[in-house]
Protein backbone atom coordinates (compact mmCIF):
# COMPACT_ATOMS: atom_id res chain seq x y z
CA UNK A 1 0.00 0.00 0.00
CA UNK A 2 2.17 3.05 -0.93
CA UNK A 3 0.02 5.13 0.79
CA UNK A 4 1.15 3.48 4.37
CA UNK A 5 4.51 4.53 5.98
CA UNK A 6 5.99 5.32 8.96
CA UNK A 7 6.26 9.04 9.05
CA UNK A 8 9.58 10.57 9.48
CA UNK A 9 10.25 14.36 10.57
CA UNK A 10 8.52 15.65 7.71
CA UNK A 11 5.43 13.18 7.84
CA UNK A 12 5.27 13.51 11.59
CA UNK A 13 5.10 17.31 11.45
CA UNK A 14 2.18 17.02 8.79
CA UNK A 15 0.07 14.20 11.45
CA UNK A 16 0.50 16.01 14.95
CA UNK A 17 -0.22 19.22 12.99
CA UNK A 18 -3.73 18.27 12.79
CA UNK A 19 -3.84 18.33 16.30
CA UNK A 20 -1.88 21.01 17.65
CA UNK A 21 -3.00 22.40 20.70
CA UNK A 22 -4.98 18.84 21.41
CA UNK A 23 -3.09 18.57 24.44
CA UNK A 24 -4.90 20.18 27.47
CA UNK A 25 -1.42 21.85 27.89
CA UNK A 26 -0.30 22.87 24.64
CA UNK A 27 2.83 24.98 24.34
CA UNK A 28 4.04 23.36 27.63
CA UNK A 29 6.52 20.74 27.97
CA UNK A 30 7.32 17.75 30.30
CA UNK A 31 5.21 16.86 33.55
CA UNK A 32 2.52 19.43 35.08
CA UNK A 33 4.51 22.11 36.17
CA UNK A 34 3.02 24.00 39.35
CA UNK A 35 4.82 21.80 41.55
CA UNK A 36 3.00 18.82 44.20
CA UNK A 37 2.85 15.94 43.36
CA UNK A 38 0.06 14.81 40.31
CA UNK A 39 -1.28 11.27 40.21
CA UNK A 40 -2.50 10.28 36.37
CA UNK A 41 -3.80 7.03 35.52
CA UNK A 42 -4.87 4.80 32.08
CA UNK A 43 -7.47 2.57 33.65
CA UNK A 44 -8.51 -0.42 30.77
CA UNK A 45 -10.31 -3.24 31.58
CA UNK A 46 -7.35 -5.36 31.93
CA UNK A 47 -4.43 -3.47 33.15
CA UNK A 48 -4.30 -0.02 35.42
CA UNK A 49 -1.56 1.92 34.71
CA UNK A 50 -0.51 4.62 36.97
CA UNK A 51 2.30 7.53 37.02
CA UNK A 52 3.25 9.46 39.77
CA UNK A 53 5.12 13.18 38.43
CA UNK A 54 6.48 15.20 41.41
CA UNK A 55 5.77 19.09 39.92
CA UNK A 56 8.14 20.76 38.14
CA UNK A 57 9.71 20.51 34.57
CA UNK A 58 10.81 17.40 34.61
CA UNK A 59 10.05 15.25 31.51
CA UNK A 60 9.80 11.90 33.11
CA UNK A 61 7.10 10.11 35.92
CA UNK A 62 9.06 9.77 39.98
CA UNK A 63 7.47 6.42 39.58
CA UNK A 64 4.79 3.88 37.27
CA UNK A 65 3.32 0.70 37.91
CA UNK A 66 0.82 -1.51 35.78
CA UNK A 67 -1.39 -3.33 38.12
CA UNK A 68 -3.62 -6.50 37.04
CA UNK A 69 -6.96 -5.15 37.53
CA UNK A 70 -8.06 -8.69 38.46
CA UNK A 71 -5.85 -8.31 41.38
CA UNK A 72 -7.86 -5.68 43.46
CA UNK A 73 -11.49 -5.72 44.56
CA UNK A 74 -11.67 -1.80 43.48
CA UNK A 75 -9.90 0.62 42.08
CA UNK A 76 -9.69 2.87 45.41
CA UNK A 77 -7.74 -0.38 46.67
CA UNK A 78 -5.61 -0.32 43.53
CA UNK A 79 -4.65 3.50 43.93
CA UNK A 80 -3.62 2.64 47.64
CA UNK A 81 -1.41 0.00 46.84
CA UNK A 82 0.39 2.70 44.40
CA UNK A 83 0.10 5.57 46.84
CA UNK A 84 1.04 3.53 49.92
CA UNK A 85 4.12 2.55 48.16
CA UNK A 86 5.61 5.65 46.16
CA UNK A 87 3.70 8.74 48.26
CA UNK A 88 3.28 6.91 51.80
CA UNK A 89 3.40 10.54 53.55
CA UNK A 90 2.01 13.04 51.22
CA UNK A 91 -1.28 12.86 48.91
CA UNK A 92 -1.09 14.07 45.43
CA UNK A 93 -2.36 17.55 44.89
CA UNK A 94 -3.90 16.92 41.69
CA UNK A 95 -5.46 13.64 40.18
CA UNK A 96 -6.60 12.56 36.36
CA UNK A 97 -7.88 8.89 35.51
CA UNK A 98 -8.50 7.70 32.00
CA UNK A 99 -11.16 5.24 32.95
CA UNK A 100 -12.80 2.84 29.85
CA UNK A 101 -16.79 3.86 30.26
CA UNK A 102 -19.07 6.49 30.06
CA UNK A 103 -18.07 9.37 32.48
CA UNK A 104 -20.29 11.81 34.26
CA UNK A 105 -19.20 15.05 34.50
CA UNK A 106 -15.93 14.52 35.01
CA UNK A 107 -16.54 13.08 38.33
CA UNK A 108 -17.90 9.48 38.10
CA UNK A 109 -17.31 6.09 35.99
CA UNK A 110 -18.82 2.68 35.78
CA UNK A 111 -17.06 0.85 34.19
CA UNK A 112 -17.76 -0.68 31.04
CA UNK A 113 -16.38 -4.50 31.20
CA UNK A 114 -15.01 -4.82 34.71
CA UNK A 115 -17.28 -3.98 37.70
CA UNK A 116 -15.28 -0.99 39.16
CA UNK A 117 -16.32 2.57 39.78
CA UNK A 118 -14.09 5.66 39.54
CA UNK A 119 -15.60 8.31 41.81
CA UNK A 120 -13.35 11.59 41.87
CA UNK A 121 -15.84 13.31 44.97
CA UNK A 122 -15.20 9.98 46.89
CA UNK A 123 -11.70 9.84 46.58
CA UNK A 124 -11.15 13.49 47.44
CA UNK A 125 -13.40 12.87 50.53
CA UNK A 126 -11.32 10.05 51.42
CA UNK A 127 -7.88 12.03 51.04
CA UNK A 128 -6.13 9.95 48.93
CA UNK A 129 -5.87 12.72 46.86
CA UNK A 130 -6.74 16.68 46.29
CA UNK A 131 -8.19 17.97 43.08
CA UNK A 132 -9.42 14.80 40.79
CA UNK A 133 -11.15 14.11 37.42
CA UNK A 134 -12.17 10.93 35.23
CA UNK A 135 -11.90 11.19 31.89
CA UNK A 136 -13.41 8.83 29.22
CA UNK A 137 -10.39 6.57 28.30
CA UNK A 138 -10.98 7.66 24.34
CA UNK A 139 -11.13 11.44 25.65
CA UNK A 140 -7.89 11.21 27.34
CA UNK A 141 -6.60 9.65 24.24
CA UNK A 142 -7.96 12.66 22.27
CA UNK A 143 -5.83 14.53 24.38
CA UNK A 144 -2.80 12.34 24.09
CA UNK A 145 -2.82 12.33 20.50
CA UNK A 146 -1.28 15.96 19.95
CA UNK A 147 1.52 14.31 22.30
CA UNK A 148 2.35 11.76 20.35
CA UNK A 149 5.98 11.31 19.01
CA UNK A 150 6.25 11.29 14.96
CA UNK A 151 7.66 7.94 15.43
CA UNK A 152 4.53 6.15 16.65
CA UNK A 153 2.31 7.98 13.91
CA UNK A 154 2.04 5.72 10.63
CA UNK A 155 0.33 6.69 8.01
CA UNK A 156 -2.50 4.60 6.18
CA UNK A 157 -4.31 7.54 3.78
CA UNK A 158 -2.64 11.27 3.54
CA UNK A 159 -5.77 13.04 2.48
CA UNK A 160 -5.56 16.85 2.95
CA UNK A 161 -5.83 17.84 6.85
CA UNK A 162 -7.57 21.03 7.61
CA UNK A 163 -6.43 23.14 10.40
CA UNK A 164 -8.99 23.19 12.85
CA UNK A 165 -10.99 20.99 11.46
CA UNK A 166 -13.05 17.76 13.33
CA UNK A 167 -10.91 15.01 14.84
CA UNK A 168 -11.83 11.09 14.74
CA UNK A 169 -9.79 9.17 17.50
CA UNK A 170 -11.10 5.74 17.64
CA UNK A 171 -9.53 1.62 18.07
CA UNK A 172 -10.13 -1.58 19.39
CA UNK A 173 -9.25 -3.08 22.34
CA UNK A 174 -10.86 -4.49 25.48
CA UNK A 175 -13.66 -2.33 23.96
CA UNK A 176 -14.13 -0.11 20.98
CA UNK A 177 -13.66 3.54 21.54
CA UNK A 178 -14.14 6.43 19.68
CA UNK A 179 -13.96 10.70 20.47
CA UNK A 180 -14.69 13.43 18.60
CA UNK A 181 -12.20 16.76 18.80
CA UNK A 182 -13.67 19.73 17.99
CA UNK A 183 -11.14 23.17 17.79
CA UNK A 184 -12.40 25.39 21.15
CA UNK A 185 -11.47 29.30 20.10
CA UNK A 186 -12.22 30.32 23.39
CA UNK A 187 -9.91 27.71 24.76
CA UNK A 188 -7.17 27.87 22.20
CA UNK A 189 -7.11 24.18 21.34
CA UNK A 190 -9.03 21.38 20.70
CA UNK A 191 -11.38 20.11 23.18
CA UNK A 192 -12.40 16.26 23.53
CA UNK A 193 -16.09 14.81 23.34
CA UNK A 194 -16.08 11.25 24.48
CA UNK A 195 -18.80 9.06 22.48
CA UNK A 196 -20.09 5.27 23.18
CA UNK A 197 -20.68 4.96 19.80
CA UNK A 198 -19.21 1.67 19.51
CA UNK A 199 -22.69 0.49 21.36
CA UNK A 200 -24.79 1.39 17.66
CA UNK A 201 -25.37 -1.13 15.45
CA UNK A 202 -23.08 -3.01 13.15
CA UNK A 203 -23.53 -1.80 9.64
CA UNK A 204 -22.02 -5.19 7.90
CA UNK A 205 -20.96 -4.85 4.37
CA UNK A 206 -21.29 -7.86 1.55
CA UNK A 207 -22.98 -11.71 2.49
CA UNK A 208 -20.01 -12.70 4.44
CA UNK A 209 -20.45 -9.70 7.20
CA UNK A 210 -24.27 -9.73 6.93
CA UNK A 211 -24.03 -13.65 8.00
CA UNK A 212 -21.26 -12.75 10.77
CA UNK A 213 -24.09 -10.44 11.99
CA UNK A 214 -26.66 -12.61 12.27
CA UNK A 215 -24.59 -15.25 13.60
CA UNK A 216 -23.45 -12.50 16.65
CA UNK A 217 -27.66 -11.89 16.54
CA UNK A 218 -28.10 -15.39 16.96
CA UNK A 219 -25.74 -15.37 20.21
CA UNK A 220 -26.11 -12.03 21.58
CA UNK A 221 -29.65 -11.00 20.60
CA UNK A 222 -28.45 -7.81 18.92
CA UNK A 223 -25.10 -7.20 17.22
CA UNK A 224 -23.62 -4.13 17.78
CA UNK A 225 -20.21 -2.59 16.41
CA UNK A 226 -17.94 -3.22 19.44
CA UNK A 227 -19.31 -6.74 19.40
CA UNK A 228 -17.23 -7.64 15.80
CA UNK A 229 -14.53 -4.68 16.94
CA UNK A 230 -12.62 -5.07 19.74
CA UNK A 231 -10.46 -8.23 21.27
CA UNK A 232 -13.61 -10.67 21.88
CA UNK A 233 -14.85 -9.38 18.81
CA UNK A 234 -11.86 -10.52 17.03
CA UNK A 235 -12.47 -14.14 18.46
CA UNK A 236 -16.39 -14.40 17.50
CA UNK A 237 -14.98 -13.16 14.16
CA UNK A 238 -12.71 -15.90 14.29
CA UNK A 239 -14.94 -18.58 15.76
CA UNK A 240 -17.58 -17.85 13.39
CA UNK A 241 -15.21 -18.34 10.11
CA UNK A 242 -14.43 -21.57 12.47
CA UNK A 243 -17.82 -23.03 12.81
CA UNK A 244 -18.25 -22.89 9.10
CA UNK A 245 -21.30 -20.15 8.51
CA UNK A 246 -18.84 -18.48 5.75
CA UNK A 247 -18.03 -21.46 4.20
CA UNK A 248 -14.68 -23.88 4.07
CA UNK A 249 -12.44 -22.89 6.68
CA UNK A 250 -9.89 -22.38 4.48
CA UNK A 251 -6.32 -23.96 4.46
CA UNK A 252 -6.89 -25.47 7.81
CA UNK A 253 -7.71 -29.21 9.41
CA UNK A 254 -9.61 -29.01 12.39
CA UNK A 255 -8.88 -25.21 13.28
CA UNK A 256 -7.77 -24.57 17.10
CA UNK A 257 -10.51 -22.70 19.64
CA UNK A 258 -8.15 -19.69 20.24
CA UNK A 259 -9.29 -18.14 23.31
CA UNK A 260 -8.61 -14.09 22.98
CA UNK A 261 -7.67 -11.60 20.46
CA UNK A 262 -4.00 -11.75 21.25
CA UNK A 263 -4.48 -15.23 19.89
CA UNK A 264 -5.73 -14.90 16.63
CA UNK A 265 -3.25 -11.90 16.16
CA UNK A 266 -0.11 -14.30 16.73
CA UNK A 267 -1.65 -17.22 14.80
CA UNK A 268 -2.77 -14.64 12.16
CA UNK A 269 0.93 -13.03 12.21
CA UNK A 270 3.05 -16.46 12.55
CA UNK A 271 1.65 -17.76 8.93
CA UNK A 272 -0.05 -21.36 10.04
CA UNK A 273 -3.61 -20.15 10.43
CA UNK A 274 -5.21 -18.85 6.82
CA UNK A 275 -8.34 -19.11 8.95
CA UNK A 276 -6.93 -16.71 12.08
CA UNK A 277 -5.39 -14.52 8.94
CA UNK A 278 -9.10 -13.98 7.54
CA UNK A 279 -10.36 -13.00 10.97
CA UNK A 280 -7.83 -10.54 11.10
CA UNK A 281 -8.62 -9.02 7.32
CA UNK A 282 -12.59 -8.89 8.33
CA UNK A 283 -11.60 -7.25 11.53
CA UNK A 284 -9.26 -4.50 10.27
CA UNK A 285 -11.92 -4.10 7.09
CA UNK A 286 -14.55 -3.38 9.83
CA UNK A 287 -12.42 -0.89 11.56
CA UNK A 288 -11.68 0.99 8.49
CA UNK A 289 -15.65 0.85 7.76
CA UNK A 290 -16.20 2.20 11.54
CA UNK A 291 -13.42 5.05 10.93
CA UNK A 292 -15.03 6.00 7.54
CA UNK A 293 -18.25 6.18 8.62
CA UNK A 294 -18.00 8.38 11.72
CA UNK A 295 -15.62 10.73 9.23
CA UNK A 296 -19.14 11.37 7.54
CA UNK A 297 -20.84 11.41 10.64
CA UNK A 298 -18.55 14.36 11.74
CA UNK A 299 -17.22 15.65 8.69
CA UNK A 300 -13.51 14.77 10.15
CA UNK A 301 -11.73 17.03 7.87
CA UNK A 302 -8.90 17.16 10.60
CA UNK A 303 -7.88 13.73 10.19
CA UNK A 304 -8.99 10.01 11.97
CA UNK A 305 -6.85 8.60 14.39
CA UNK A 306 -6.88 4.83 15.13
CA UNK A 307 -5.50 4.08 18.30
CA UNK A 308 -6.09 1.00 20.18
CA UNK A 309 -3.62 -1.80 21.56
CA UNK A 310 -4.87 -4.42 18.69
CA UNK A 311 -3.86 -2.59 15.34
CA UNK A 312 -0.34 -1.91 16.29
CA UNK A 313 0.50 -5.35 16.29
CA UNK A 314 -1.34 -6.20 12.94
CA UNK A 315 1.01 -3.56 11.15
CA UNK A 316 1.64 -5.91 8.33
CA UNK A 317 -1.48 -7.05 8.02
CA UNK A 318 -2.79 -3.41 7.85
CA UNK A 319 -0.36 -2.33 5.00
CA UNK A 320 -2.04 -4.71 2.43
CA UNK A 321 -4.85 -2.26 2.19
CA UNK A 322 -7.88 -3.35 3.09
CA UNK A 323 -8.68 -1.11 6.06
CA UNK A 324 -7.60 1.69 3.76
CA UNK A 325 -9.79 0.15 1.21
CA UNK A 326 -12.34 -0.33 3.58
CA UNK A 327 -12.44 3.63 4.80
CA UNK A 328 -12.29 4.75 1.21
CA UNK A 329 -15.36 2.90 0.32
CA UNK A 330 -14.13 3.49 -3.39
CA UNK A 331 -17.80 3.93 -5.46
CA UNK A 332 -19.86 5.21 -3.06
CA UNK A 333 -21.31 7.85 -2.63
CA UNK A 334 -19.13 9.88 -0.84
CA UNK A 335 -16.24 8.05 -1.46
CA UNK A 336 -14.79 11.49 -2.63
CA UNK A 337 -15.13 13.49 0.35
CA UNK A 338 -13.42 10.50 2.09
CA UNK A 339 -10.29 11.06 -0.23
CA UNK A 340 -9.95 14.12 1.35
CA UNK A 341 -9.76 12.64 4.83
CA UNK A 342 -5.99 11.85 6.64
CA UNK A 343 -5.74 8.68 8.49
CA UNK A 344 -3.11 7.94 10.57
CA UNK A 345 -2.10 4.59 13.24
CA UNK A 346 -1.13 5.85 16.48
CA UNK A 347 1.44 3.08 17.89
CA UNK A 348 2.35 4.42 21.10
CA UNK A 349 0.23 2.60 23.81
CA UNK A 350 0.85 5.07 26.31
CA UNK A 351 -1.49 7.52 24.60
CA UNK A 352 -3.78 7.54 27.33
CA UNK A 353 -1.68 7.88 29.70
CA UNK A 354 0.05 11.13 27.74
CA UNK A 355 -4.04 12.73 27.72
CA UNK A 356 -4.22 12.00 31.31
CA UNK A 357 -1.07 13.94 32.03
CA UNK A 358 -1.56 16.96 29.58
CA UNK A 359 -5.22 17.19 31.10
CA UNK A 360 -3.88 17.25 34.55
CA UNK A 361 -2.20 20.79 33.43
CA UNK A 362 -5.86 21.99 33.37
CA UNK A 363 -6.42 21.13 36.81
CA UNK A 364 -2.84 22.07 38.14
CA UNK A 365 -3.87 25.72 36.58
CA UNK A 366 -7.62 25.73 38.16
CA UNK A 367 -6.01 26.13 41.96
Amino acid sequence: MAAAGRRGAAGGAAGSAGVAGAGAGAGKSGAPGRGGRVVVGDIGGTNARLQLWGGGSGDSPAAQRTYPTSDFPSFQACLQAFLCEFSPGEAPAVAVFAAAGPVSDHALCAMTNISWELDARSLEQEGLVGQCRILNDFEAIGYGVGAVAPEHLVSLHEGARVERGPVLVLGPGTGFGQALLLWDSGWGRYRVYPSEGSHADFAPRGWKQRALAQHVENEMGYCEAEHVCCGTGLVRIYEFLRSGHAGPAGGDSAPPHLKDGAGVTSAALSGGSPLAQEACDIFLAIVGQEAGNGALRTLARGGVYVCGGITPRLLERIKAGGLRSAFLHKGSRFAPFLETIPVDLVTDGAVGMLGSREYARTVENEL
